[in-house]
């Protein structure tokens, strides 16, 4: 038996001897699972996984839905006393899961325990689980979740010995099974100082009675079911409720969100929560700073945070390179691209792929979506990099409008907060934002919607001379700060390519014709091209 195995065995047992009848799992049909339930069912589950794989550290693929979260909380259990490694396979992740791990086995609610072959993992490498990646930019990948920073981290070392708690609360969620949040809340029952409730399904309205009915201390959402709560509870309050911490993760909290969620959750403490499958041991949390937008958190008691630059060396004080996180000899490069300011603030300005070079700029599509967001009529939005032939990468958005959205508005909004490069190009109004199943906006379907929606080169009536000089006189000094004539020389008034690009840009979105760059480029004067725009259309 592993170590690992070993740890959760005795919990288990210790637990279901000091509180045999206090409900370690309950769903919101009411079925519960109590501490002797538990270490029964488990340990019974474990003894089968052994029979049909003998010895430890096969990996064990399950494959469960949220309408059997009882059920996934004892193969969980079983799993790692028997001293195997859990692969969760969520839905989102791909169809080869199991045997792209070397799974020796699967266990679903429907058809109990597969042999399906596969490796052993080395002793060395004693794992807690494989957990699939959300697969939001590219395909999931499975990253190792050590058993040695789930100890250190999240079971603590009198995991056995501690005695039952003198009160117990509630842990309210409607996380699916498969994700490494439901897996952090199954460990953290072992602990029996929560009961850990799930709704097996997100419904709003639903939730906010189980609030009401339930009064749990805690409550984990993320940032899709937290803006669906609050838009089908407008005008209500649950802060009466007992809710102490509301814990919002898997993506950035948007701050109109934010704000609701406070004033649903009156006198609670709303976090926003920055982590990683394989780091669950380095969470960051804090509340929304509107004056850093960025912002995640402080630093974590015994958490380092390292940023590196691209050469992979440490990168100076306070400023932005890749995130990485080290905790008792164990480090996880992020991926993501991020800071830590000067009172231990660490900021996340998106992955590393969602840092935009637009025209030799890098540029945050987080910081950007955060512009869009604050915006009244925007509930929500995503931004993405879209190929460009001049700048390399253009700013690119989908928008869902909370209400009937101005397009042209929003972005004049953004053109007075934002520096030019990062007002997304394109604009595509959206009913709603694909996710996958833990809430995570799809950005490749993004991308590609966005790449397909073709851009408008004919506006809906014909161009005149007087409106399309007054477009190209009034653009050209918006960009360049002088007046231009019909005969002046763009380039002597100071234009340049990247300049010529953005009013290009502007124009096409004003007059409703594709300007191409090097219709400026080419043309020199204003009136010139005044002439290429309207013969383009003639």
């Amino acid at each position: 038996m592993t170590r690992f195995a070993e740890l959760v065995d005795r919990a288990l047992v210790a637990r279901a001897a000091t509180m045999p009848e206090e409900v370690a799992f309950r769903t919101d049909d009411g079925q519960t699972l109590t501490y002797a339930g538990w270490d029964a069912a488990s340990r019974a589950l474990a003894g089968e996984l052994a029979a049909a794989a003998p010895g430890t550290g096969h990996a064990a693929g399950l494959s469960y839905t949220g309408r059997d979260w009882l059920g996934y909380a004892v193969a969980v259990a079983a799993v790692y006393r028997a001293g195997f490694v859990c692969v969760p396979i969520h839905k989102d992740a791909p169809a080869d899961a199991a045997a792209s791990v070397g799974c020796a086995l699967v266990i679903t609610p429907d058809t109990g325990i597969q042999v399906t072959g596969g490796r052993a993992y080395a002793a060395r490498d004693e794992l807690a689980d494989l957990m699939f990646t959300s697969g939001t930019t590219g395909a999931p990948r499975p990253v190792p979740v050590s058993a040695r920073g789930v100890i250190a981290a999240e079971l603590g070392p009198d995991l056995v010995e501690r005695p039952p708690p003198p009160r117990r609360s509630r842990y309210l969620h409607a996380l699916p099974p498969g994700s490494a949040w439901a897996q952090t809340l199954v460990r953290a029952a072992l602990r029996g100082e929560v009961e850990i409730v799930a709704q097996r399904r997100f419904d709003p309205g639903a939730f906010a009675a189980l609030v009401e009915f339930l009064r749990p201390a805690r409550i984990g959402l993320v940032p899709a079911m937290a803006r669906l709560l609050v838009d089908t509870t407008r005008g209500r309050t649950l802060g009466d409720h007992g809710v102490e911490h509301v814990f919002c993760s898997a993506a950035p909290l948007a701050p109109a969100t934010f704000r609701d969620l406070t004033a649903l959750f009156a006198g609670a403490t709303v976090l926003n929560v920055y982590t990683l499958s394989e780091a669950r041991w380095a969470n960051i949390c804090g509340v929304h700073d509107p004056g850093k937008p960025t912002a995640v958190g402080p630093v974590p008691p015994g958490v380092e945070v390292v940023v590196l630059d691209e050469s992979g060396a440490p990168a100076p004080a306070h400023s932005a390179g890749e995130l990485v996180l080290r905790r008792l000899g164990e480090e996880v490069r992020t991926g993501d691209v991020g800071r830590v300011d000067e009172d231990g603030i660490v900021h996340v300005l998106g992955r590393a792929d969602e840092i935009l070079n637009v025209g030799g700029v890098k540029v945050s599509a987080r910081e950007i979506v955060q512009a869009l967001e604050e915006h009244p009529s925007v509930r929500e939005a995503a931004v993405v990099g879209l190929d460009h032939p001049v700048l390399g990468t253009e700013v690119a958005a989908a928008v869902v409008f909370a209400r009937p959205g101005d397009v042209p508005a929003l972005l004049d909004d953004l053109r007075r907060r934002l520096p030019d490069l990062q007002v997304p190009r394109r604009v595509l109004p959206v009913a709603e934002l694909p996710r996958t199943e833990l809430g995570k906006v799809r950005l490749g379907e993004i991308k590609d919607r966005l790449t397909a929606a073709a851009p408008r080169t004919r506006g809906p009536g014909p161009l005149t001379r007087d409106g399309v000089v007054a477009a190209v006189r009034e653009e050209v000094a918006r960009e360049l700060g002088v007046p231009a004539g019909l005969d002046d020389d763009l380039f002597d008034l100071g234009a340049t390519s990247l300049s010529a690009v953005r009013i290009a840009e502007r124009l096409s979105a004003r007059l409703g014709v594709d300007v191409r760059p090097h219709v400026l480029m080419e043309s020199v004067t204003a009136g010139r091209v005044v002439d290429a725009i309207l013969g383009a259309t003639v």
